[in-house]
């Protein structure tokens, strides 16, 4: 039984503190996920093992997932996830410590009907994606972005047909990038900006669509930027070290909900007890380890953190 909501504040706005959307949490596998909204507003959840994907609509259905981890994720018109695989996966051994599955890191679209993969870009040899966006869904512009989060530390651009058309190291800022974890196409201004979560260099760094340098946001405020998402004029960070922060449009940190917690271990974000690396006890209306965040056309957020088991946590307006 899931517990009643309970209400928190963030900024000007009232949200009621939900439950997981499934009971993912009691699976042993290091969940290590994104969720995306498609354009239906449908929501795209992976499981903790990541071998499903949940697609939370008008019915809540489920297809397999083909990959080793699906870290980030973006829906496209056409009913395409793109889907960032850095081809690693922490899984128990059976004896109370994880180990590490390995496989080549891949970028690759699945048909949402269908579950069948209908293509794949081609990165530079050791590539570890993390992350994948699109402008307006595939809409507004037929490129597609990615984030090397866990191998070159760079970010690419790609043509839809899988031409890469540039790539930059994010050395234009002064501070190359550490780790380029998460991307969202930014359309609050004239010029539209590709913003980059860096939680190497405790950033989050604003590109033009084309990879030169626009500035940074969230300097001496963001620990360990995780997950983007936008909604109106805020964007919203969803940081690991346990907090949640909105920006304005300007750069301006507009919210804060959350204290940042240290890490005590190795193990962190999970315990260690008797020996065993196990799921620590999580708090209704305080976040362990925000990773991914996305936010739904009504306000909706809604928050998976990086941990044994996972959890999804959302957040309904008030």
């Amino acid at each position: 039984m899931y517990p009643a909501p309970t209400r928190i504040r963030i900024g000007q706005c009232s949200y009621e503190w939900t439950a997981s959307y499934t009971n993912a949490q009691n699976h042993p596998s290091f969940a290590h996920h994104g969720v995306a909204i498609g354009p239906d507003g449908s929501v795209y959840l992976p499981n903790a093992p990541a071998t499903e994907l949940l697609i939370i609509g008008e019915r809540t259905r489920t297809v397999a997932l083909p990959v080793t981890e699906a870290h980030g994720l973006s829906v496209d018109v056409a009913g395409g996830v793109w889907i960032a695989d850095p081809g690693t996966k922490a899984v128990p051994d059976g004896g109370g410590e994880y180990r590490e599955v390995e496989s080549a890191g891949r970028v690759v679209r699945l048909d949402a009907r269908t579950g069948a993969l209908t293509a794949e870009l081609a990165g530079p040899p050791g590539w570890r994606p993390s992350a994948v966006a699109l402008r307006g869904h595939g809409l507004a512009d037929d490129r597609v972005w990615v984030a090397d989060g866990d191998g070159t530390h760079e970010v690419h651009c790609f043509s839809r047909a899988g031409e890469r058309l540039w790539t930059t190291d994010g050395a234009g800022s002064g501070i190359p990038f550490a780790q380029p974890h998460a991307l969202i196409i930014d359309e609050r201004s004239d010029e539209p900006r590709l913003l980059v979560a860096d939680p190497g260099t405790h950033r989050v760094v604003a590109l033009s669509l084309d990879g030169d340098y626009r500035g940074d946001v969230g300097v001496g405020v963001c620990a360990s930027p995780a997950g983007l998402a936008l909604h109106g004029d805020v964007l919203w960070v969803a940081d690991l070290t346990g907090r949640l922060l909105q920006f304005g449009a300007e750069g301006e940190l507009l919210a804060t909900y959350g204290s940042s917690i240290s890490r005590p271990g190795p193990e962190w974000p999970n315990w260690r007890r008797a020996g065993t690396v196990t799921r620590p006890r999580l708090l209704t209306r305080r976040f362990r380890s925000p990773h991914g965040i996305a936010v739904t056309a009504e306000g909706t957020v809604i928050v998976t953190e990086w941990i044994i088991g996972g959890r999804v946590t959302r957040l309904t307006p008030v």
